[in-house]
């Protein structure tokens, strides 16, 4: 479970982000080198959080290729826009700020056409339905819990 102790590395991976999407690299390259050691710095890093900065320096080395608008660039920002704050939403969520969850959940949701799989989707809509629970919005919560029902049943285990 990602927790409190990578909040710091995740923000600053989202800032990280916002530099790689429009392409200013010397901002990329101080964030990278800042990220690499937060990232050095802890031990027990949840597999989410390496996968964030792998993420992220896959999509720095192709902006500076060049690459910054081929449809596969912008398919896989969007994706790493929706884990990261997704994963920033759950870090809140886990320090009982429903509020601050939301707002992060509702950044990811912006760009939830580009998740593909109905298990993530599950698990993101459940996630957004507890915020909203925990705000004692119940419209609100019962309708991503319906949300959630839906992609859930789509979502397949294979053993």
């Amino acid at each position: 479970m990602v927790g409190e102790k990578e909040e710091p590395f995740v923000d600053l991976c989202l800032e990280w982000l916002g530099c790689i999407r429009t392409g200013n690299p010397a901002q990329m390259t101080n964030l990278q080198s800042r990220a690499r050691g937060l990232l050095s710095a802890e031990r027990n890093v949840d597999d989410a959080v390496i996968s964030l900065y792998l993420l992220n320096s896959h999509l720095h080395s192709e902006q500076l290729k060049g690459n910054g608008n081929t449809p596969d660039f912008i398919k896989l920002v969007n994706i790493t826009y929706f884990l990261s704050h997704f994963i920033s939403g759950r870090i809140k969520q886990s320090k009982a700020d429903s509020n601050g969850a939301l707002r992060n959940y509702l950044k990811a949701e912006h760009v939830l056409s580009f998740i593909e799989d109905s298990c993530e989707k599950a698990k993101f809509y459940e996630a957004v339905a507890a915020a909203y629970k925990n705000l004692e919005e119940e419209i609100a919560a019962n309708a991503y819990l319906k949300k959630h029902k839906e992609e859930a049943a789509k979502c397949m285990v294979v053993m």
